[in-house]
């Protein structure tokens, strides 16, 4: 770790997420291989969640229903050493990692392709209650705050808020991580037609996002994209 909480440009090419149509689904960001003749004609606006470039799971949905988040970017990888910047910054509450995470997030916005649409607003997940007294801080919303001063998008934390308290989703499936948030978020204005950023900590199953970013889409957004400080390896 160097001086002010940021890291060496070594350690940072550890951790940072580097994203890459030909191995990276653009909506959940897993490591699933797509054929190189697919992924050289990826240049699809980032609205469209129908392009070939999805994974088979994201594909699936995408038949089934409409995904409630087009497009994924992450900071750095849920995993050795970058989980353990993650893990301290939670548990310990160094709040100067949050300006790291939010950092290697807003270049990996500007830098990922094909370019992300005009955001106009950035959201941060709530945590609960119980989470705030143990930790003292929202890590979505210090990440939020962070990336709002670098970015220049307004912070809009009143646009979501939990409908109710809920436990930890640390050691749940994928089933009860959905059902766990079912109903958990509401969006109390109406929005209009703008994009918004939706910005969380941890992107593992995608199940708080999806249900967060679709009352956003219910409550009059165009459209959400998921900004998440880190990424696990699997989903």
């Amino acid at each position: 770790m160097a001086v002010g909480g940021d890291l060496c440009l070594a350690c940072e090419n550890k951790v940072r997420f580097d994203f890459d149509v030909r191995h990276h689904c653009p909506r959940c960001l897993y490591q699933a291989p797509v054929a190189p003749s697919v992924a050289d004609t990826i240049q699809a606006s980032a609205t469209d969640t129908s392009s070939g470039g999805l994974c088979a799971t994201c594909t699936q949905r995408a038949g089934t229903d409409t995904p409630a988040y087009s497009r994924a970017v992450a900071g750095i990888y849920f995993a050795p050493p970058g989980d353990q910047l993650m893990r301290c910054f939670k548990a310990q509450g160094r709040l100067t990692d949050a300006g790291l995470f939010a950092r290697l997030l807003w270049r990996n916005m500007r830098t990922v392709k094909p370019p992300l649409p005009r955001l106009e607003a950035l959201v941060p997940i709530p945590s609960s209650r119980d989470a705030i007294l143990k930790r003292g801080m929202n890590p979505a919303g210090e990440i939020a705050r962070e990336l709002a001063g670098l970015s220049g998008i307004p912070l809009r934390g009143e646009w979501l808020r939990r409908t109710r308290e809920t436990t930890s989703q640390k050691s749940l499936d994928l089933r009860s991580r959905q059902e766990s948030v079912r109903g958990l978020y509401a969006v109390p204005v109406r929005l209009g037609s703008r994009w918004v950023g939706l910005v969380d900590d941890v992107l593992t199953t995608g199940s708080t996002l999806e249900q967060a970013s679709g009352e956003l889409l219910r409550a009059g957004a165009s459209g959400v994209v998921a900004l998440v400080a880190a990424r696990t390896l699997a989903k």
